[in-house]
């Protein structure tokens, strides 16, 4: 069982009850079947956000901050159906180019990746396909790796035969 696990379903309950109990749910199939590397991933996170001087409040927060954007997001589209960004110039100009909100949705996206239990079971598929092909494995591609988590332990489960790369 994790504590810190437990105290980010603790601290989303007060902000969000009613999603909260998704978490549980999740957390729930976590704690069964991928504990250890719950436990592992967790960590990693706290490390990354150390170093950076955030916390888990912060990280949190940002969690929060993220999914209030997307429920607002989604009510407007289906208030108008109409998205509110109409070309990649705008999400570029008013998102990707604002270091604020990136850097929310981004941290809150890798609380996300530790809080649903299928983003462990993809993970666990890719750990499973990779050490069966590692033998004859020549090269592997992880397009739009995000946070990079999944590339973090494919990398160290390939060891010495491994090369990052990224454009």
């Amino acid at each position: 069982m994790n504590k810190i696990h437990e105290e980010i379903l603790e601290k989303v309950e007060l902000q969000n009850p009613i999603f909260a109990n998704t978490l549980k749910n999740e957390y729930e199939i976590i704690k069964n079947e991928f504990s250890d590397l719950n436990n592992e991933l967790i960590e990693k996170t706290l490390n990354f956000l150390n170093s950076y001087g955030k916390n888990l409040d912060y990280a949190i927060e940002c969690y929060l901050r993220k999914d209030l954007d997307l429920f607002e997001e989604r009510l407007d589209y289906f208030r108008t159906r109409k998205y509110k960004h109409e070309s990649f110039n705008e999400i570029n100009s008013e998102i990707y180019n604002n270091p604020e909100i990136m850097e929310y949705h981004t941290i809150g996206l890798i609380i996300l990746e530790l809080l649903m239990s299928l983003n462990y079971k993809e993970l666990s598929f890719m750990l499973e396909v990779v050490q069966e092909k590692n033998s004859h494995l020549n090269n592997l591609l992880e397009i739009g790796g995000g946070h990079g988590m999944y590339v973090w332990e494919i990398a160290k489960q390939l060891k010495n035969n491994f090369q990052f790369d990224f454009d």
